[in-house]
């Protein structure tokens, strides 16, 4: 399984919420997860064919950034 963290723009738990349909929907990914006690917010997803391209592309979907770390 790979994992991929990424430093965000979601703000809060509304922004988190925010994502989650998305994220939850997408079949390549196993598991999800934003630390919002860190500067910036970092997001953790792991699945088996996940790629950096399709996490930035579901963060912009639904109004938010996110760069590889």
């Amino acid at each position: 399984m790979k994992t991929l963290q990424f430093k965000t723009t979601l703000k809060c738990s509304g922004c988190v919420d925010a994502i989650k349909p998305l994220f939850d929907k997408d079949s390549n990914i196993n598991s999800w997860d934003v630390d919002l006690q860190t500067t910036p917010k970092i997001l953790t997803v792991k699945g088996e064919n996940i790629t950096p391209e399709e996490i930035e592309n579901l963060l912009q979907q639904s109004g938010y950034k996110g760069e590889l770390i």
